[in-house]
This record gives C-alpha cells, sequence and structure tokens, in this order.
C-alpha cells in the first residue's frame, strides 16, 4: 500500500506532467468535446466526487476521444519533458481536463 505522502507526491507529478501538456493543446476546444463526447459537465462533476480518477466513466469514452484529438507535436512535447504521444498519454490529458476545467477539482499541493 502507497503511503500517504508517496501518493501526494505521485498525484502533484502526474498534475504538473499534464498541466503542461494541457496547455500546449487547446483546452477551451477540448474542455468542449469532452462534455460532447464523454459526459456532461453534471456528469463530469459527480464522477470526480465520487472517483478523482474518473475511473467511473467508462475508458472506451475516453479513448475514442483520444484517439481524435490533435497531438502536439514531439518538439513542443519535449518542452514539457514528455518525449513521445500515446493513447494513454491523450486519455491522461483529457481527465486532467475534465478534472481541473470541468469539475473545478483543486490542484494537488
Amino acid at each position: 500500500m502507497i503511503d500517504a505522502e508517496l501518493r501526494k507526491r505521485l498525484w502533484l507529478e502526474h498534475y504538473v506532467k499534464f498541466e503542461g501538456v494541457a496547455r500546449l493543446m487547446d483546452i477551451p476546444s477540448l474542455r468542449r468535446s469532452i462534455l460532447s463526447c464523454v459526459a456532461s459537465e453534471e456528469r463530469v462533476r459527480a464522477a470526480a466526487q465520487e472517483d478523482e480518477h474518473l475511473n467511473n466513466i467508462p475508458l472506451k469514452k475516453w479513448d475514442v476521444l483520444a484517439g481524435c484529438i490533435p497531438r502536439p507535436s514531439k518538439e513542443k512535447l519535449n518542452t514539457v519533458g514528455e518525449s513521445f504521444w500515446s493513447l494513454s498519454t491523450g486519455v491522461c490529458v483529457l481527465k486532467h481536463i475534465a478534472r481541473y476545467y470541468i469539475a473545478n477539482m483543486e490542484p494537488p499541493r
């Protein structure tokens, strides 16, 4: 089991990484795409209250949208410490946007 301090550090690292990637992208456009393709604003907010990882929204919905979004170039990804783009990167970026730009969760500190 992960202790609370390690969990907090890992959550902060994840936040910093995907906030950096999200800022390379068109956040308002991705926010609209999430709301029209994945779940309503109310559903995202309720889901985030139940599970901060948003695993209660079917992964297939995230996967489908992640496969369709424009990807930052490798050069841009390198500026935030990412070396490549994958489907899981896309899902993490979308969930990050859903958590912090739709459900208005507080960033980790």
